[in-house]
């Protein structure tokens, strides 16, 4: 944390926020076509985000910085999002379907519940901390609703538990590790990784080691 803490700044209109950005020694252009861009992107999401590398901490621009530049890195990025986002949710829903499948048919779909399944107790407990965390943030969600209030334990079977765990939370990369926990060999998957290919999902260690926990 820094010795001094910084006061917050006041609010500054389109012009004012134009008239900053030219004083930093940002070439504009066109000023009508910054005040529209900084009407629909806000300074903090613009500027702040992608004069990275642009400028030096609290220094001025680089010579011959444009705003145009600016907007276009900012639009590259929301395009390539929009490419991306897609082919990670495909990826999602397969290892959802994979892992939820494997893990209940094998070990049943309350499996994940039972520590004796697991090589390492103190894994499992954090495990299932961190699982009936995201339960409870999640208990609005109908199916989630319809496990814990008509189901004898109140447990989310694993078909249904990997819908709430994610890349996000992290929890959906852990999964598949309790397969390998399962089959007491820890030892050969220190991470993963899902690699697509023309046979569905394969399961990858770091260590180049293919896993056929998914056929």
């Amino acid at each position: 944390m820094a010795e001094t803490l910084k006061k917050h700044q006041q609010a500054m209109t389109i012009d004012e926020q134009i008239e900053n950005l030219k004083s930093l020694g940002l070439q504009i252009d066109n000023e009508e076509y910054a005040k529209r861009i900084l009407n629909d992107i806000s300074y903090f999401r613009l500027i702040k985000a992608f004069s990275l590398n642009l400028k030096p901490r609290n220094g001025s621009y680089h010579k011959d910085v444009k705003f145009s530049q600016i907007v276009e890195l900012y639009l590259f990025n929301a395009n390539f999002r929009q490419l991306l986002f897609p082919l990670i949710e495909k990826i999602e829903i397969n290892a959802r379907c994979r892992i939820g499948n494997y893990v209940s048919e094998h070990y049943g779909v309350l499996g994940y519940k039972d520590k004796d399944n697991f090589v390492d107790e103190e894994y499992h407990k954090q495990f299932m901390s961190d699982i009936n965390e995201e339960i409870r943030r999640n208990l609005r969600a109908p199916f989630v609703k319809n496990f814990t209030e008509n189901y004898e334990g109140r447990d989310l079977p694993m078909y249904a538990l990997v819908e709430i765990c994610g890349f996000r939370n992290g929890l959906l990369l852990r999964v598949p590790s309790i397969a390998y926990f399962f089959a007491q060999k820890p030892q050969i998957f220190l991470g993963f990784l899902f690699v697509w290919d023309d046979t569905g999902t394969v399961l990858l260690s770091y260590k180049k080691q293919p896993g056929k926990i998914f056929s």
